[in-house]
């Protein structure tokens, strides 16, 4: 299997993309990243290459080194137009990945490296508003893989929401834009949604990083009821300096504006109520980073 993850083509086919890469029981299956247009990249040189000496080798029975070839080519983007790097790996997320927690601290709007962070709840209106937690890197790292977040969260006046959350990367104080859906520019680094009701775990089908969800169980809130919500993030692969900002965004709407028109489905919007995130020793809502330190 000759596979493809679009870093770009977020809440369409990327997830979709890591998900039958990882499951696929084939000995002899390689990957290619790339966060560049669909289509771009697909009829590119490089890319036809490899699928000619995939169909050599697999159709023809050719002797030309694609059982020798790399198995995962991994793209690492710093800036929207710009590569950082393109490295081969042996697996999907790289081995060398470390899962790190960091924990939401609700009273200052930051992502605090321990879990000692103060008792709060955050509250954002699911119509209009949003919470923002940040983080500065101390020191040059790559983030490569899906990013997974645990949320303890109350609703208000409803019992059920959309939860959208996403990644936006600061450099300089200005967010650094990638290419999205469609070829379409101003997107972030990464995203993710999940209805609360509809935040059973099939633990069979997840692993550590990557939460699959059972959408035959519909459970509303009860009112005052704190419901713990695993979300995984679309993969993607960025490269943040020392001093660059790493901001997690969450809101009832999703990430949508005349600059970033990335949208390839429709949704039941939040009209009413209020989504409040608990952060204390007991809930623990805490966003797990595949990090790669340079």
């Amino acid at each position: 299997m000759l596979n493809c993850i679009s870093f770009a083509s977020q809440m369409m086919h990327t997830r979709g993309s890591q998900r039958v890469y990882e499951r696929a029981g084939s000995a002899h299956k390689w990957l290619y990243t790339h966060r560049g247009g669909e289509w771009t990249a697909y009829y590119s040189a490089e890319v036809n290459a490899l699928m000619l000496k995939f169909f050599d080798h697999f159709l023809k029975g050719e002797d030309n080194g694609m059982l020798q070839h790399p198995k995962v080519r991994l793209e690492i983007r710093e800036f929207g137009d710009e590569v950082k790097e393109v490295r081969y790996e042996n697996q999907w997320p790289p081995e060398n990945v470390v899962w790190t927690p960091f924990y939401l601290d609700g009273q200052n709007g930051t992502l605090s490296s321990t879990y000692e962070v103060p008792d709060a709840i955050a509250t954002f209106e699911l119509a209009n508003g949003r919470l923002q937690y940040t983080y500065f890197f101390k020191r040059d790292t790559e983030v490569v893989g899906p990013l997974k977040l645990v949320l303890y969260i109350e609703l208000d006046g409803c019992d059920d929401a959309n939860i959208f959350a996403g990644i936006q990367k600061f450099h300089d104080g200005k967010e650094v834009n990638f290419d999205g859906t469609y070829g379409f520019p101003n997107d972030i680094v990464t995203k993710t949604a999940q209805r609360v009701a509809l935040r059973t775990v099939n633990e069979t089908l997840s692993t550590p990083y990557s939460p699959e969800h059972d959408f035959a169980i519909l459970k509303p809130l009860q009112r005052g009821e704190i419901a713990k919500m695993e979300l995984q993030f679309e993969p993607s692969a960025t490269y943040f300096r020392k001093g660059d900002e790493l901001r997690l965004v969450l809101q009832g709407q999703y990430f949508i504006s005349g600059a970033k028109i990335n949208q390839p489905f429709t949704y039941k919007r939040n009209t009413v109520g209020t989504g409040k995130v608990h952060t204390s020793a007991q809930c623990r809502s805490e966003l797990w980073l595949p990090i790669i330190e340079k």
